[in-house]
């Protein structure tokens, strides 16, 4: 099991601090993020929680995974790493680079083609 989880379904007034203060009596959190929009800065409503051991982040989602917390039942599952498995970060940085590569090919068949027309003209 991996140390880190991701909470889903927490209500948008759900606050880091609070959210250590509940999952930290089941073990040391080495991180709790709750994550928010880049473009407005809003809660989107589901976190992750990073133990130090990951026999303490076992603990805290089988005791928790269905708890009620702020009105809202709260669904855990184990976190990802977008890095290591390929997930969103990944494919964008992918993206990037081949966006990156076909703008340097293109902007190479341009100066060509300019310098065949001056020559033609000229």
């Amino acid at each position: 099991m991996s140390k880190r989880l991701h909470i889903d379904n927490l209500p948008l007034s759900a606050k880091p601090g609070e959210l250590r203060s509940l999952f930290e009596q089941y073990g040391e959190i080495t991180s709790a993020i709750v994550t928010e929009d880049p473009e407005s800065g809003r809660p989107r409503g589901f976190a992750f929680v990073e133990y130090e051991a990951a026999s303490s982040a076992a603990m805290a989602r089988q005791a928790l995974d269905g708890h009620e917390y702020g009105g809202r039942t709260m669904r855990i599952s184990e976190g990802r790493y977008l890095f290591e498995q390929g997930g969103a970060t990944g494919e964008v940085v992918h993206f990037l680079g081949c966006l990156a590569v076909g703008l340097a090919l293109f902007t190479l068949v341009a100066y060509l083609l300019a310098q065949l027309i001056c020559r033609a003209n000229g």
